[in-house]
Order: C-alpha cells, then structure tokens, then sequence
C-alpha cells in the first residue's frame, strides 16, 4: 500500500521563501522562476546582516 506524500497537503499559497544570493541577476532569477509557478510571497537579501537589516526597518513601520 503506498501513503500518500505528505506535500500534497501544503498550501503554496501560504509559503513565504527568502532567497539569499550575493549575486542580484542569479537571485532575480531565481524569484522570477518561483513566480511563474505562482509562488508570491519572496524576498531577496544579498546577505545575512542585509537580511537581519530589512527585518529591522520593516518592524519600525
């Protein structure tokens, strides 16, 4: 008997994905390849500290 996969039950929709690339063009990329499959919710950040820099700004508005 096989089990159904577990990622059949996932909302795509409700994914949030951070993409982290030192190279813009590769991580635009990248965004742009999720988008086409509809995924909407992406974020880039060059680097860890750029990351954690973003977050800040965000929770101050």
């Amino acid at each position: 008997m096989t089990e159904a996969s577990p990622l059949t039950n996932i909302d795509w929709q409700q994914i949030n994905i951070l993409i982290i690339d030192d190279q813009p063009s590769s991580a635009l990329l990248i965004q742009n390849i999720l988008q086409s499959i509809d995924l909407a919710a992406i974020d880039i950040a060059i680097n860890n500290i750029n990351r954690m820099q973003q977050k800040k700004s965000l929770t101050k508005h």
